[in-house]
Formats: structure tokens, C-alpha cells, sequence
């Protein structure tokens, strides 16, 4: 079962309710409605070989946000950070799950264009019962590291 967390800075931080003005808010919360069914469909079309229960249904996909402190020290725009309950696939899987979740992330925030032409930085990171891995991107597509 995926938990996903979006962490945002204050401008792209969505409020509690719907607010005139609150545009690259409104965004974020569309990018995390889009997580669930993305993510399922990788979980479908990919998780036998990857490790990955592909009967996980949208529902068991839980997305929050938080906002980073205002005196966070090199925060991007979006953090979005992906834990999966499943046991770790090992390194060689593991890294090809990182691959394709930067290319459902970038999908969804660079080429279905949510923000437009607004100029942010985006970075994931993603779990297992074991190490880590993610990237920072932005607003071109461009990966700028892998881990």
C-alpha cells in the first residue's frame, strides 16, 4: 500500500477549502488526486515484476500534505515522498521503480502542463522496508539528480 506525502512550499501549499487567488495551491491538490489512479496503474500494469502488489486498489493509495517551514533551507516547490509497504525488491528493481516513477511524476506535473509556465522545482523520494531512492527535477522536465 503506497502513503504518499507532498510536502509544498507556502505557494504551492493547498488551503483547507477552495480560496479565490489560490491558484498553484488548487494545482497541488489536482497533482495528488492524480496520484492514486497513476499509481495504481503503474502498481497494475508493472508490479508483479517489480515487486509491487498489482491489486492495490486507489483506495489504499493515502495522499497528505504538509508545508515546509518558512525557514526551510533549500526546499523545492513539490517534495513528494512515496512509501511502499511492500518488502524491498532489492536494488536492481528498486532502481527500475525509481525510473518509472520519474517519469509518472514528471507526466503529471511537467507535460499535463498543471502549472503551466510557472517556473518551480519538483523532487521525490521513495521507500521500501530498506533503502531509499528519488531525484530533483523541474519545471522543463529536466533531471537534475538521481539517488
Amino acid at each position: 500500500m503506497p502513503i504518499v506525502t507532498i510536502t509544498c512550499t507556502d505557494r504551492y501549499f493547498p488551503p483547507e477549502r477552495t480560496t479565490p487567488g489560490y491558484e498553484m495551491q488548487e494545482r497541488v491538490y489536482e497533482f495528488g488526486q492524480l496520484l492514486p489512479p497513476a499509481i495504481c496503474r503503474l502498481m497494475q500494469t508493472k508490479g508483479s515484476m517489480l515487486g509491487l502488489d498489482p491489486e492495490t486498489p486507489e483506495i489504499a493509495v493515502q495522499v497528505d500534505f504538509q508545508k515546509f517551514h518558512r525557514r526551510a533551507i533549500n526546499p523545492v516547490d513539490i517534495w513528494t515522498k512515496i512509501k511502499f509497504t511492500e518488502s524491498d525488491p532489492g536494488d536492481k528493481k528498486r532502481t527500475i521503480v525509481r525510473d518509472q516513477l520519474i517519469v509518472m511524476i514528471d507526466d503529471l506535473l511537467v507535460h499535463r502542463r498543471i502549472f503551466h509556465n510557472n517556473i518551480f522545482t519538483w523532487g521525490f523520494d521513495g521507500f521500501f522496508d530498506g533503502p531509499g531512492f528519488g531525484c530533483i527535477g523541474d519545471q522543463s522536465g529536466r533531471i537534475i539528480q538521481k539517488w
